[in-house]
């Protein structure tokens, strides 16, 4: 069998199972507060099911109810529920519905408020409960909100995804439950792709910072990261244990606090197009992250019952939504910059003091926004004129449209699986190249240039050892992807 490169495979193929425990056993060491009083877990246990709740009592049965339908045998999958300090019926609702449930449903109290807070505990006590059972390369955890609901199927497919794929970071498909109508659809998209643009800036700052406090490395990395978002995932256990956790300090995102970590640790992380495994989303409208993060936009990661929110409210009223003028964040970034290049000592150390905390937690671009504002000026434009200012932001900072990154990443994933499902037989290349070229284009009539290069690339490699193909033509990707990067061709 060849022997494939070492970064294309996910965590738990690439270190021992030794290792993998020592690790384990270091994290549950460090973790804040212990659940040893729990019931214990099924022998048989694959998978465990985090779902933070807070004040769910007219939705908290539905979602009950469709893990109750699994096929799922129910001794390989449980619930976690974690209470988020609701002031309702809700812990009181799920504690009856366990009684007489098939499932094992575990109630978790986290007092302090926070989704992320929530999901975290709930993630701790996953890996604990794991632990009692079953190897450290095993198990995975899975994570859904609590006005949502899921298909029969949803578990089992899961586990078989997980399987399948060989990653380290899995996202799943999400729809809603009931359509909305098209002028508030058509709002709620735009700002979901304005959010997702300025997170993808932020992580492009981010390696901007990184350069200026290491040093220029070696440029052989593609500067874009995916936007990975929302509920419907799941993480393997030894990847959430190599990313030190969920980083529950808000605002964020509990995909994006995941996955940009283990993707910037070389982990795997990627979409799942499994039917199957689609969370059906509700349509309740919510302020709710929008005042946690104490503002609207800027990357503050607000949840979709906030767009909604405030999509309904535009389409009533006439009023234009308007967002924090992206060119703050810019602002921000060169304002960091200047006191880390100041020869004036204490300058010098805040900025790099600023620089440090911007790198050792998830890219937060509230921050450099909050560093440039004025009290004194508006700093707000309405939201159809931001996307266009965030592109022109991108490219001369040197980065890839996300929406291209995102079918570049799918087209690498796909070498990635045409490699690994077919290790114990001869490959057919063109096969392959044919696939990435369908993947890669999506239908698209027209294909940017970019892409067309690097698929004409891919075509001129020498196929000799699979192995050495398969990990050329990834460098390949990337290396076109830095030679974009500094030529600012985001077209």
């Amino acid at each position: 069998m060849p022997h494939l490169p070492f970064q294309y495979l996910p965590i738990t193929e690439r270190f021992s199972v030794e290792e993998l425990d020592r690790r384990e056993s270091g994290f549950l060491a460090n973790c804040p507060r212990k659940y040893d009083h729990l019931p214990a877990p099924s022998s048989s246990l694959k998978l465990c099911i985090v779902v933070p709740m807070l004040n769910e009592e007219s939705n908290i049965l539905n979602l009950l109810q469709s893990m109750e339908s699994q096929t799922l045998a129910a001794e390989f999958f449980e619930l976690l529920l974690v209470d988020n300090n609701s002031q309702d019926r809700s812990a009181e609702m799920v504690i009856e519905f366990a009684k007489t449930s098939r499932i094992k449903i575990i109630l978790i109290e986290e007092p302090e408020k926070g989704c992320l807070r929530a999901i975290r505990a709930g993630m701790d006590v996953a890996i604990s409960r794991l632990r009692h059972v079953s190897p450290a390369n095993e198990g995975w955890i899975s994570n859904i909100d609590a006005d949502d609901i899921v298909g029969p199927d949803w578990a089992v497919e899961w586990l078989a995804e997980c399987t399948r794929l060989r990653a380290d970071f899995l996202r799943g498909l999400t729809t809603l439950q009931n359509p909305l109508p098209p002028p508030i659809e058509r709002v709620v998209k735009l700002m979901g792709d304005v959010e997702n643009r300025v997170n993808g800036y932020a992580e492009l700052l981010r390696l901007r910072f990184e350069e200026e406090l290491v040093g220029a490395p070696e440029k052989s990395y593609p500067r874009w990261f995916p936007r990975i978002t929302g509920p419907n995932f799941s993480i393997s256990r030894a990847a959430y244990v190599a990313i030190s956790g969920l980083n529950p300090r808000p605002p964020g995102d509990q995909s994006s606090h995941l996955a940009n970590p283990l993707l910037r640790a070389g982990g795997i992380a990627l979409q799942s197009h499994n039917l199957k495994t689609t969370l059906y989303r509700s349509n309740r409208s919510s302020m709710r992250n929008y005042e946690e993060a104490a503002g609207y936009g800027a990357g503050f990661g607000i949840g979709f019952g906030d767009m909604l929110s405030r999509a309904q409210y535009h389409a009533d009223t006439g009023v234009e939504i308007d967002y924090p003028d992206p060119t703050l964040l810019e602002s921000g970034f060169m304002q960091v910059l200047e006191e880390f290049q100041s020869p004036d000592l204490a300058r010098n150390q805040a900025g790099r003091n600023f620089i440090q905390e911007y790198l050792d937690n998830p890219p937060d671009p509230s921050r450099l926004y909050n560093r440039a504002r004025s009290k004194s000026v508006h700093n707000n434009l309405p939201l159809s004129k931001v996307k266009l200012i965030l592109e022109k932001l991108t490219a001369n900072m040197g980065g890839i449209d996300y929406r291209a990154a995102e079918r570049m990443l799918q087209g690498r994933e796909h070498l990635r699986q045409a490699i690994l499902s077919n290790l114990q037989n001869e490959i057919d290349y063109d096969q392959v190249i044919a696939d990435l070229h369908h993947r890669v284009k999506q239908q698209d009539q027209i294909v940017p240039d970019h892409l067309v290069s690097i698929l004409q690339m891919i075509e001129a490699i020498p196929r000799h050892d699979l192995s050495v193909w398969y990990n050329m033509a990834c460098c390949e990707m990337e290396k076109i992807y830095s030679q974009l990067s500094m030529n600012n061709d985001v077209n």
